[in-house]
């Protein structure tokens, strides 16, 4: 399997603000603060498998994150990122920037920006919110959806902290030329490749042409790449682990989707401190 990842980064260290409007977003929707007890794990619970319209019980968890960030899991997973914009509710109330990254099994992502003046932006191939008439009944990714990259928001300093921190290497590939296909397809593909050739030849990387070739990179390029206008294509998988290395920080080991699955649904406690937990329903 590959890598799951639902995780909302917001632009403010202040975690006690962040609890407090949590809940008051919460509490306008008609939901109210509960402390429940521990239990066993459901993996069909609809903290864990479902919606916000679905889930009686919402938890968000919040812990710090790289200098200057917060970073929120959620059960239902989808809590902060789906029609309601409970994600730009929050960055609205506390004048911050923020955004969601989602994951899926490591072959699609969607990014979900928010400005702390309303605006919001989405991209990545990635799937739709269960009401959207595009998704497939399995689930699969919207196909031609815009290519994933930070458009609205600017995470240039953050990328550039990261590298000052000497943050930690994600893998970049480059597959080996596609000889079958579409004509169109083939054309597409190998400007892709040439295009994430030329952008680690800026990174002085030495490239062969023998098939497939993996190098170690450093998170904080990816992401300072992925701010670009024009981003190479990146795998979801490194996408999700370069951005968890520069905005998560030393809490980057936490950054799965094992805080939403194992403790907020089972309602244990996080492991991880400086943090909150907020419950309602």
């Amino acid at each position: 399997m590959g890598l799951w990842q639902h995780t909302a980064y917001l632009a403010s260290e202040d975690l006690e603000a962040v609890e407090r409007e949590l809940e008051a977003i919460c509490v306008v929707e008609g939901k109210r603060r509960v402390i429940p007890a521990p239990r066993r794990r459901d993996p069909l619970d609809p903290m864990q498998v479902g919606t916000a319209a679905t889930s009686r019980r919402w938890g968000i968890a919040g812990f710090t994150g790289a200098p200057g960030w917060t970073v929120l899991k959620t059960a239902p997973l989808e809590l902060l990122a789906d029609e309601a914009q409970r994600l730009g509710q929050l960055c609205r109330r506390l004048g911050c920037q923020g955004f969601q990254l989602n994951v899926y099994d490591g072959d699609a992502e969607r990014l979900v920006e928010h400005a702390a003046d309303g605006r919001h932006a989405v991209s990545g191939l990635g799937l739709p919110s269960p009401d959207d008439p595009r998704r497939a009944a399995e689930g699969s990714p919207v196909e031609g959806s815009v290519a994933m990259r930070f458009s609205l928001i600017d995470v240039r300093d953050a990328a550039e902290s990261a590298r000052a921190r000497a943050v930690g290497l994600v893998l970049v590939s480059i597959p080996a030329p596609t000889l079958k296909g579409h004509p169109a397809t083939l054309a597409m593909r190998e400007e892709r490749r040439l295009a994430k050739r030329r952008w680690l030849a800026t990174l002085g990387v030495p490239i062969t042409d023998e098939g497939e070739n993996v190098w170690p990179v450093s998170a904080a390029d990816v992401v300072a790449a992925l701010a670009s206008d024009h981003p190479p294509t990146f795998g979801s998988e490194t996408i999700g682990e370069a951005v968890n290395l520069v905005f998560a920080g030393k809490n980057a080991p936490h950054g799965d989707n094992a805080i939403s699955s194992e403790r907020l649904c089972a309602h244990q406690p996080l492991g991880v401190a400086p943090s909150f937990v907020v419950y309602v329903e």
